[in-house]
């Protein structure tokens, strides 16, 4: 039974092939995509990152003649349709779109912080609509999520050393943890980037994505005007079995808040005030948690701490 299968699937295959090919000949027509017009990074075997819109210039070539934007003149003759051929659900839009007279796919990759990259596939489909013909198709297949942690670096890692965050590359996979902490005796290691630092034990951890940025949060500046706000977000939120010790370093704006540092954890709308110890020596903050999250640095305490109500 499963031969047979095998022999009718590869018979269509054959057919569909040899039906492309044909079409293509007569036609004389292919279609390929430009790199993203800001990016200047090609669809086909790239890496998407979540939340973000790319948009790749649409070629074709009629005739035999030269590669050409695909404008208002050919789609009058040609329409182009896409297809999702795999699995993947991580892209809230992939279409053609109109820009300035010429056609270009738009991708668009849900918002998300994963931990693992998703393969997607998409067929785009050029049709003849005087006779509906299909006569060039383009598959492309690429990934969406972040890269992972360089397996080099991790194996150049000693004991004690710390791990420092790419956040071009921020996510550590099961067996990258399992070897961190078994290089480091299975106590606790440092996770760090410029100006903070995560001690924390990642026995027995799945993945985790350590992106991070310093992005201000519009509501908070907005609602409370009158205090100096520092900002330092791990967007995945990622959990650790157990507590670890954050430190920051705040030296280039102590001066600024006259060494008073109040610290809040800010999710779903609300603020909650997390215990702090400030190192004046050092310049430092120092905090448990088993959750990186958004923390807000504030230099006054916030007594009203609902910034907005979430819509149900």
């Amino acid at each position: 039974m499963k031969r047979m299968l095998s022999i009718v699937l590869a018979a269509a295959m054959t057919v569909g092939m040899a039906a492309l090919a044909f079409a293509e000949k007569v036609e004389g027509c292919s279609i390929s995509l430009s790199a993203d017009t800001t990016r200047r990074i090609g669809l086909d075997g790239s890496l998407l990152t979540p939340g973000e819109t790319y948009r790749f210039p649409i070629l074709v070539s009629v005739g035999g003649g030269e590669l050409q934007p695909l404008d208002d003149t050919l789609i009058d003759q040609y329409s182009v349709k896409v297809t999702n051929t795999g699995e993947g659900e991580t892209m809230s839009e992939f279409a053609v779109i109109r820009v300035g007279g010429n056609y270009h796919i738009s991708a668009k990759v849900k918002a998300g912080w994963p931990a693992v990259k998703t393969e997607e596939e998409y067929a785009i489909r050029m049709t003849n609509k005087k006779n509906r013909q299909d006569f060039a198709v383009l598959n492309v297949t690429f990934e969406t999520g972040y890269e992972q942690a360089s397996d080099e670096n991790i194996s150049q890692l000693e004991e004690g050393d710390e791990v420092v965050v790419d956040n071009t590359a921020p996510v550590y996979d099961a067996d990258q943890l399992e070897r961190i902490s078994k290089r480091n005796g299975y106590k606790k290691v440092t996770f760090s980037d410029d100006g903070w630092r995560f001690t924390v034990n990642v026995n027995d951890m799945d993945a985790v994505n350590l992106v991070h940025n310093r992005n201000a949060v519009k509501e908070i500046v907005t609602k409370y005007e009158d205090h100096s706000f520092e900002f330092l977000t791990f967007p995945a939120g990622p959990r650790f079995r157990s507590s670890g010790l954050v430190e920051i370093d705040v030296s280039d704006y102590a001066e600024d808040f006259d060494g008073q540092f109040f610290l809040y954890r800010y999710l779903h709308g609300e603020l909650t005030e997390i215990p702090v110890k400030y190192n004046s020596g050092e310049e430092t903050l120092t905090f448990s948690t088993d959750t990186l999250g958004r923390f807000v640095i504030t230099d006054q305490p916030i007594t009203d701490r609902i910034v907005f109500t979430p819509s149900v």
